[in-house]
């Protein structure tokens, strides 16, 4: 297999400085057959357990082109914030939500509550 293909899809991350990195993602094209696609897979798995990474590989098949949506769970996994509490704060009721994403997080409230609470 060869390498036919290398996205950067966040900003630019400064590698040479021993700032803590953020968040980034790149995408690879790579053409051919993987000798053992199961070994493949559990390597890629090691590795990303070892660096504390995402990697996702997937076959490039019609499938694949035709449906494009990711879904993540925005609570500190892209981004190292709480998403409902950035849009609350933006809203002019920041300090109401996160109050309630504290107690949610303690485990005084459950999910749907405090969900429905943030709302």
């Amino acid at each position: 297999p060869k390498i036919d293909h290398i996205d950067r899809l966040s900003g630019r991350m400064q590698l040479d400085t021993q700032a803590e990195l953020g968040n980034g993602c790149i995408a690879f094209s790579v053409s051919g057959e993987p000798a053992d696609p199961q070994a493949l897979r559990a390597e890629f798995l090691s590795v990303a357990q070892e660096l504390n990474v995402d990697i996702a590989f997937q076959e490039d098949s019609l499938f694949r082109r035709n449906r494009r949506l990711a879904v993540f769970d925005m609570a500190s996994t892209l981004i190292e914030a709480e998403v409902i509490d950035e849009l609350a704060k933006a809203a002019g009721v920041g300090e109401q939500v996160s109050a309630i994403t504290e107690r949610a997080m303690a485990g005084e409230l459950d999910f749907r509550a405090s969900f429905k609470e943030r709302l």
